[in-house]
């Protein structure tokens, strides 16, 4: 089957591009004027053009005659390798009919269909009038499909121009997605076309993405120009809700290149749910040419979600300044106590400062309010000791105090056991919570050895504990030496 699949293509093309070059060049000549043979060179070279010319109508005839009738003998009068292939086309043909007709009829559609797309390319206004020819079904649908895309690359008034006056060439689906596709790609080139055109399409659903496409195409042309379209679409036919989505749209994408003149646009809208959308965005966008401008329009912002949303779009930007990005967060409580959001937001703000600059996140820690000052404590704690182990515990044994002291001890501790468990367990003793001693203790012993049991044992018996808290750790110290 690819044998003969191989041999058909490569005849029928080979005939259609040796055919197409040499009659064209024996074509330029006026009729009945024969060329002038000027060398022997050139001679043979015209003769040798002439045999191809022969040969490619041989072979486009020989393929075309199998495509259209299926049969390898009404061709068999043809001399050369096409007669060595026509015994085995009859053989075929006669052992497994099904599938030489299968074969032949797919290899037509491949070859129609690699032509067309081809002449759609070139010549769309052409290839439209091919497309009648094709019969209804799979093919021409897709020959529909690949035409427009090929067709609005060029001319689109004379693209339109036909769409408007077909009638039934393809089922409506095919129509419609076709044509829904190439507004959604000219709406952002030639919104203009793309508008004239939105009746084309009978879907509600897909011309309010058109519309929502002409908005950012529009908007990138001028946005006067998208404000001024906005106000002439039919108030009628649009909700308040998708209408919003209009604006919304058309103010994001001037953004993108006048961020400060879309944030005054924003200002002008009584609309709060599109300013908490796109002030975060806005910010963001500022930022990149003002971190200054950027947190001025943030403490500006009046709802305390978007003023979250807007310092988490900032978190990595910030980083650049900071101690800016670290004020701006301290001087914002209602931000920072707005539950799981302020929760992700301070863990993403100061774990990512305290992993460049762990002493500035320390001088700040009581600026925090204060049921969040143990947790800043523990993230400044985990990212200093991994930096610098020695200026951590330093830090840890100058002043911190009560819950902020455990939270960040705790911390140093669990990374300290695996490294010295001797000084996690004196450090372990310091804290002065019983519950958060407790776990830190009872972890230090799940990992130490039969050498280091007996230390702590020692320490235990000697040391400043609760007669429970004794009793606990040494049923614990027993428990991990059976397992030893």
């Amino acid at each position: 089957m690819l044998k003969i699949t191989a041999i058909l293509l490569f005849s029928y093309l080979f005939g259609v591009l040796s055919c197409y070059g040499v009659v064209r060049h024996l074509s330029s000549y006026p009729e009945g004027v024969t060329p002038l043979v000027t060398s022997k060179s050139a001679g043979a070279k015209y003769q040798g053009e002439a045999r191809n010319a022969r040969k490619s109508k041989q072979n486009l005839a020989l393929t075309n005659a199998l495509l259209q009738s299926g049969s390898a003998q009404e061709v068999s009068n043809f001399d050369g390798w096409e007669l060595s292939y026509t015994s085995a086309f009859d053989h075929i043909k006669i052992v497994h009919p099904e599938l030489y007709e299968r074969v032949i009829r797919s290899m037509g559609e491949l070859l129609l269909s690699e032509l067309f797309t081809e002449l759609a390319t070139v010549d769309p206004s052409e290839a439209s009038l091919v497309l009648v020819q094709i019969p209804s079904g799979e093919l021409r649908n897709t020959m529909f499909d690949r035409l427009l895309i090929a067709w609005r690359y060029s001319d689109v008034d004379s693209l339109f121009t036909w769409l408007h006056d077909l009638d039934g060439l393809v089922p409506d689906y095919v129509f419609n997605d076709s044509v829904y596709d190439t507004l959604l790609y000219l709406a952002d080139k030639n919104p203009q076309t793309a508008e004239e055109n939105l009746d084309l399409i009978t879907n509600h659903g897909s011309q309010e993405e058109v519309l929502l496409a002409l908005a950012n195409g529009w908007a990138k042309q001028n946005i006067d120009d998208a404000l001024n379209w906005l106000e002439s679409l039919d108030s009628s036919i649009l909700t308040e809700q998708f209408r919003l989505s209009l604006i919304t749209s058309i103010i994001s994408t001037y953004a993108g290149d006048s961020p400060r003149a879309a944030a005054k646009l924003l200002a002008d809208q009584n609309n709060d749910e599109m300013k908490q959308q796109l002030t975060p965005m806005l910010i963001e966008s500022i930022s990149r040419e003002s971190m200054d401008d950027a947190f001025l329009m943030l403490q500006e912002t009046d709802d305390a979600k978007t003023r979250a949303m807007s310092l988490f779009r900032l978190s990595e930007a910030g980083l650049s300044s900071p101690e800016l990005l670290l004020n701006t967060l301290i001087s914002d409580p209602e931000v920072l106590l707005l539950g799981d959001q302020g929760g992700v937001l301070l863990t993403t703000i100061v774990d990512s400062i305290a992993a460049q600059n762990p002493e500035l996140i320390s001088r700040q820690i009581t600026n925090f309010p204060l049921q969040l000052q143990a947790e800043v404590a523990a993230y400044t704690a985990t990212q200093w000791y991994e930096q610098d182990s020695d200026a951590a515990l330093e830090w840890l044994g100058s002043g911190l105090q009560g819950d902020t002291y455990d939270r960040a001890a705790s911390e140093i501790i669990f990374l300290l056991s695996s490294k010295d468990a001797y000084q996690a367990f004196e450090l372990a003793t310091s804290v002065s919570s019983a519950v958060p001693r407790a776990q830190a203790l009872n972890g230090i012993i799940a990992s130490a050895s039969e050498h280091q049991l007996q230390f702590f044992i020692n320490k235990i018996e000697t040391g400043d504990f609760t007669a429970d808290e004794r009793i606990g750790l040494l049923k614990k110290i027993e428990q991990k030496q059976a397992k030893l």
